[in-house]
């Protein structure tokens, strides 16, 4: 746009558009109409309202990142170095969202030093891990992870346990560094033993409650001689479906089960154990599921 200051006549001042200038570009009822039209089209998009709300839960954890980080560089590599992190799920992420959890049995965590397995339902898991989160605990996470930006960044000040899923590698070699953290520090070490989320868009076709177990958190609690102390999350499905495309606000529910001994158990007897800890996670999740759970 130019300045046409005044005319021959010198009785008016006026703009005119300069040469290959769009003045509809700059025209508010242009973004006016461009805003209105993409509210209509996600207001009108179940799927895409969906995704879009699913990625805004899981993306905030880049942003929490880069919040935390310079906190935990006071405890690295240290349990300590949570707190932040939870803080900001349970007073930012949970509100925001209207996602919450309630957990059920805490007082049934051992003294010392266990391994602690969980069913995986959806990302939703997250805000009730911090909920149930005791004192000195790391958890294991696959080593891709240690290179999510932010997140892995975090995670490694967290003093995760980051584990290679080789073939090559011996039971005992992949879980070095978990049984080194169990035995000198005493901390407390958290599995997600499916590996995979169970309400994820390729597993809703399965029709078992819990996906098959890996050994991983039985050979460690055998390997250290500590209790395996189960904790199952309800169905979260009320609130979270990839198939119908439903991610509401709401409550669901974690119960901490009973420690289970290891002592005097060996490798040989790891899948075995895997195999009671599930069917005793299976009847605790369906006791949920059909209301009839009692403490």
């Amino acid at each position: 746009m130019v300045w046409d200051a005044e005319n021959k006549e010198g009785d008016t001042i006026g703009l005119e558009p300069s040469p290959g200038t769009d003045s509809s570009l700059s025209s508010p009822s242009l973004w006016i109409t461009l805003f209105v039209s993409c509210a209509i089209v996600i207001t009108s998009n179940r799927k895409l309202r969906f995704y879009l709300k699913y990625h805004a839960f899981t993306g905030i954890y880049f942003f929490f990142g880069i919040i935390c980080v310079p906190f935990m560089l006071f405890n690295p590599c240290d349990p300590k170095a949570v707190t932040v992190p939870i803080f900001l799920a349970r007073w930012v992420q949970s509100p925001l969202f209207g996602i919450s959890a309630k957990i059920i049995g805490m007082e049934r965590y051992p003294d010392g030093p266990f391994v602690f397995v969980c069913n995986h339902q959806s990302s939703l898991d997250c805000l009730g891990v911090v909920e149930l989160w005791p004192p000195r605990s790391v958890i294991i996470m696959k080593k891709v992870l240690k290179y999510a930006g932010p997140f892995g960044i975090c995670a490694i000040l967290a003093g995760t346990i980051f584990v290679d899923r080789n073939k090559n590698r011996s039971n005992r070699d992949n879980l070095k560094d978990a049984i080194e953290v169990i035995k000198r520090k005493g901390y407390r070490v958290f599995f997600f033993p499916e590996g995979t989320r169970r309400l994820t868009q390729k597993n809703t076709e399965s029709s078992d409650p819990m996906l098959p177990f890996k050994k991983g958190a039985f050979n460690l609690a055998i390997l250290t001689q500590v209790p395996i102390v189960p904790i199952v999350f309800q169905s979260q499905k009320h609130l979270i479906d990839f198939k119908k495309y439903i991610f509401v606000p709401g409550e669901y529910k974690g119960v901490v089960l009973p420690p289970i001994s290891t002592e005097g158990l060996t490798l040989d007897d790891a899948q075995d154990l895997c195999d009671r800890v599930r069917a005793k996670m299976i009847d605790c999740f369906n006791e949920l599921e059909n209301g009839s759970y009692t403490k």
